[in-house]
């Protein structure tokens, strides 16, 4: 299945989701909620693949996690402002994904969309950046967060940019200091941790 194939059965199958490995592979949704019992996800729209988006997966696969089947990726949905971004495109944000990190294609814009489309793993896990943090708290308020079925660990945007979130901090929120993880050590940790293995049909 090529990523125009990709792009194609997530729009006609909203409720669905993929995940494009590093090594080239496509699962469906399906077999990841067979194969693993947690999902963390770094979600974004990834019009580039930046330095910091690199550090911020790193710091995710070297936390430490709960003694279960775990699954590490970034999030990228279909859809920018409710409209399909358009193949073309697809393929262009998701090439960057390439050889190196896991992708799950969404067609879900909102983190209830989300949650509800994950909502078969045991534990939906979430790393944002403190400004998608701060537009989500500003959009459904404290309580509303608090109701989303999921976690959230925010990170500041670069080293000297300090964590803010408006408000009272809902209790599924968390903020977690950005090290300074290069892009190499966070290929290689991904790549050699059995615990973030992203094929789940290899063993």
């Amino acid at each position: 299945m090529d990523l125009g194939d990709v792009y194609q059965a997530v729009l006609v199958e909203p409720k669905s989701a993929t995940l494009l490995t590093p090594n080239g592979e496509v699962t469906r949704l399906s077999d990841l909620e067979r194969a693993y019992d947690c999902i963390h996800l770094f979600s974004g729209k990834f019009r580039t693949l930046s330095r910091d988006q690199i550090r911020i997966f790193s710091a995710m696969v070297h936390r430490p996690v709960l003694l279960l089947r775990n699954l590490f990726a970034f999030e990228m949905s279909i859809r920018e402002n409710t409209e399909p971004i358009g193949v073309d495109e697809f393929c262009r944000r998701t090439k960057a994904f390439e050889g190196e990190y896991s992708v799950l294609v969404t067609d879900t814009e909102t983190f209830l969309q989300k949650c509800g489309l994950l909502r078969k793993f045991h534990l939906r896990h979430f790393y944002i950046g403190t400004d998608t943090a701060g537009k989500v708290l500003n959009a459904l308020g404290r309580l509303g967060v608090e109701a989303l079925p999921a976690k959230f660990t925010i990170f500041p945007r670069g080293t000297k940019t300090k964590p803010w979130i408006p408000g009272l901090m809902p209790y599924n929120y968390s903020l977690l200091p950005l090290g300074d993880t290069g892009r190499k050590k966070g290929r290689d940790a991904y790549q050699k941790d059995p615990n973030t293995h992203a094929n789940p049909l290899s063993g």
